[in-house]
């Protein structure tokens, strides 16, 4: 109902769709994307899906490509890269796909040169190899982030009760609310003071991130230990806690 009445608004023309979502990992079901789409072709409201966490989705989770669903005459682009599931970030090789030729005739209309030229030729090569030969790799990478998110799952539960956190379903990053903490609105100052662990501060994400802290949880079992021992000692020893 929120989406439909944004929708409506008549200064609405264009839909940001992060999927997965980042920070919070959220993969919107088939159903959820055709639902988007058929309110987005109602209100001739253009469609701009940010996939570029896509092919991380954890093991069990089934990541659908908006393009897929999209209704016919709706107009919506897709944004890929390789960059976050094969590490390449700054090879600057990313892709942007069109959902028909007529979306396809307004991109090579109104996209600046600058955007084209500025492909850089190694990030080229470098998101070919990935695509074309990168799969079993990926797959590791899959399932050593599923189990890393398992473990964030457990430890939070285990030695940071009060924590308000949803498991994601996608990519390496964890949402994490601190609030019940009384950290004040950016817990961030807390952590890399008192833990010496550097996490992305919740309210540069925009409105409803006061409170919350983003980890990255894309590092080895080891490392993810440390941070997560880390934190939880700087709740003890400073006496925070619900």
């Amino acid at each position: 109902d929120g989406l439909a009445a944004a929708f409506e608004r008549p200064e609405v023309t264009a839909y940001l769709l992060c999927s997965p979502h980042n920070p919070t990992g959220l993969t919107p079901s088939a159903g959820t994307l055709v639902a988007i789409a058929a309110l987005a072709l109602e209100h001739g409201v253009a469609v701009i899906a940010d996939e570029i966490h896509a092919q991380l989705a954890h093991l069990g989770t089934i990541h659908t490509p908006f393009l897929t669903v999209a209704s016919d005459g709706l107009t919506a682009v897709s944004l890929v890269s390789a960059s976050k599931a094969w590490n390449i970030a700054g090879a600057k090789c990313a892709q942007v796909v069109a959902g028909s030729q007529p979306v396809m005739d307004i991109l090579a209309e109104r996209v600046p040169l600058e955007v084209t030229y500025a492909t850089g030729h190694f990030g080229v090569l470098a998101a070919i190899a990935a695509y074309r030969d990168g799969g079993p790799w990926l797959e590791q990478v899959r399932t050593q982030i599923t189990a890393n998110a398992l473990t964030v799952h457990e430890r939070v539960v285990e030695s940071m009760p009060a924590v308000r956190y949803s498991a994601p379903a996608s990519s390496y990053l964890g949402w994490m609310d601190f609030s019940a903490y009384g950290m004040g609105d950016d817990p961030s100052g807390f952590f890399l003071e008192h833990a010496r662990v550097a996490l992305s501060a919740g309210p540069t994400f925009g409105q409803g991130g006061d409170g919350f802290v983003r980890l990255n949880f894309g590092t080895s079992p080891a490392i993810l230990d440390e941070i997560l021992a880390r934190m939880s000692r700087s709740l003890a020893v400073c006496g925070s806690g619900a």
